[in-house]
């Protein structure tokens, strides 16, 4: 085996070390986000649509497409979430973990939703699920 070869193998061998650390890092932080929620009952996403948005006369499709966006992009489970939970304190990183969180694609939808809205983005308004829920049916914020 030449210098070449054996350099490659263990330049490999390192990438495959680190990959493995950084998915073995993320797991363990997506397990702590997680472990925040795990006392609540489980809602049926269409039960939190008839509590808390029945009356609103938002579309029930369009609010139930959005939770769920909202979970999958945060890794987390959607029948746990509720309207009050706030993206950085509830939903937000794990300290400790130097790491992008889950977080910055969600801004990046809403930036890109406020382009297509023609407004300028707001971030301090959007801290809630619902207000996010909110803003992107209506264009407008709660708060």
């Amino acid at each position: 085996m030449t210098f070449m070869q054996i350099h490659a193998i263990v330049l490999l061998l390192l990438l495959a070390v680190f990959c493995a650390a950084a998915y073995r890092i993320g797991r363990r932080r997506i397990l702590i986000k997680r472990e925040r929620f795990a006392q609540r009952p489980s809602i049926p996403v269409g039960d939190i649509y008839r509590s808390f948005y029945a009356d609103s006369g938002l579309n029930r499709q369009e609010v139930t497409r959005l939770w769920n966006l909202v979970a999958s992009a945060m890794k987390l489970d959607p029948e746990k979430l509720r309207p009050g939970d706030r993206f950085k304190e509830d939903m937000g990183p794990i300290k400790g973990y130097p790491v992008p969180d889950e977080l910055e694609d969600l801004e990046a939808l809403y930036e890109r939703r406020c382009g297509e809205l023609g407004i300028k983005p707001q971030h301090g308004m959007v801290i809630t699920l619902d207000d996010f829920i909110r803003f992107h049916i209506t264009g407008k914020s709660a708060r």
